[in-house]
């Protein structure tokens, strides 16, 4: 009888074994599912240049480094005159400034370059401006890249654009604050 009981117990805690590792798989794949959900509701930069993101009204901010093809966006401009005030913020080296560029690149949706705007940055936020007129209303497609290069570079930057414009998504990029380089010793 004893052992009728120590093999029902072995069996109780065969079965629990499987119900523990169900529980946790469950808990693993919410998490993975909600980190992912945040993820893409946060980061609203798009880094494929044949499917930019729309651009927000207001000021948009980002963080890209040279570690991929950059942030691509889409807003609308003209008829009439339009702004675009950009800034960067390089990240720096090992915690300290390193002189670094970062490109803003308007093309239009035939491909053609319309405005080239290179903004260097060494320890402060650099601002920039441009500005353009549209007989007709216009799609641009905004391309941001870092300087390319053998080690990390990249930064913050902010774009902002005013007058004849419009958006089809929200300002990107709310609260986000420069990411900067770790310290080699701290």
């Amino acid at each position: 009888m004893l052992g009728r009981v120590r093999s029902m117990g072995h069996e109780a805690t065969r079965m629990a074994i499987p119900e523990v590792a169900r529980r946790k798989l469950a808990k693993l794949a919410l998490a993975i599912f909600t980190t992912l959900c945040l993820l893409s509701g946060a980061s609203a930069q798009s880094t494929d240049p044949d499917h930019p993101a729309p651009l927000g009204p207001g000021l948009n901010r980002g963080n890209v480094d040279n570690s991929g093809r950059g942030h691509t966006f889409f807003f609308f401009a003209g008829p009439g005159h339009f702004d675009v005030e950009m800034a960067f913020e390089e990240m720096g080296l090992f915690g300290s400034p390193l002189r670094q560029a970062m490109n803003f690149d308007f093309y239009t949706d035939d491909d053609k370059l319309t405005s080239h705007n290179t903004i260097v940055s060494q320890g402060d936020l650099v601002r920039s401006h441009t500005d353009g007129d549209f007989t007709s209303r216009q799609r641009l497609r905004l391309v941001v890249t870092a300087q390319q290069g053998a080690i990390r570079l990249g930064g913050y930057y902010e774009i902002e654009v005013k007058g004849a414009a419009a958006f089809e998504g929200p300002t990107i990029g709310v609260g986000v604050r420069p990411i900067m380089s770790e310290k080699l010793v701290k």
